[in-house]
């Protein structure tokens, strides 16, 4: 889920011109948040220290962009990894990051200025 309330702050109303170095901002966190969040899902479990500071840092940037189903999951992960098992870690890691990827999706088809192909 978006928080489009979030998202309207800081792009504005749909339709309307979205400044260009907000467009880099999004496009800067989408980079390093996709990238965090590949790298705690490749191969082994991470150990909980690394979960629980990557979950922080990525849900505190994650809310900022108003990606509400993926803070919720990021905080779900933060609290909850010293109680689970790998398997467990290892599908939540997987269901953060489709949530991640359909919240681009989302934001992107709402507000195609923010698509990578239309970036200033």
């Amino acid at each position: 889920m978006i928080d489009w309330d979030q998202i309207e702050i800081l792009f504005g109303e749909p339709g309307e011109a979205i400044d260009a170095e907000m467009v880099e901002l999004f496009h800067q966190f989408t980079r390093e948040s996709g990238a965090r969040l590949d790298t705690l899902k490749a191969g082994s479990v991470p150990p909980v220290e690394t979960l629980a500071r990557e979950a922080h840092r990525i849900r505190g940037a994650a809310a900022n962009f108003g990606f509400s189903t993926v803070a919720e999951l990021l905080l779900e992960l933060e609290h909850g990894a010293p109680g689970f098992t790998g398997d467990q870690t290892l599908a939540l890691l997987a269901k953060i990051h489709d949530s991640f990827l359909a919240s681009i999706r989302e934001v992107e088809a709402r507000y195609p200025a923010a698509a990578p192909t239309h970036a200033a």
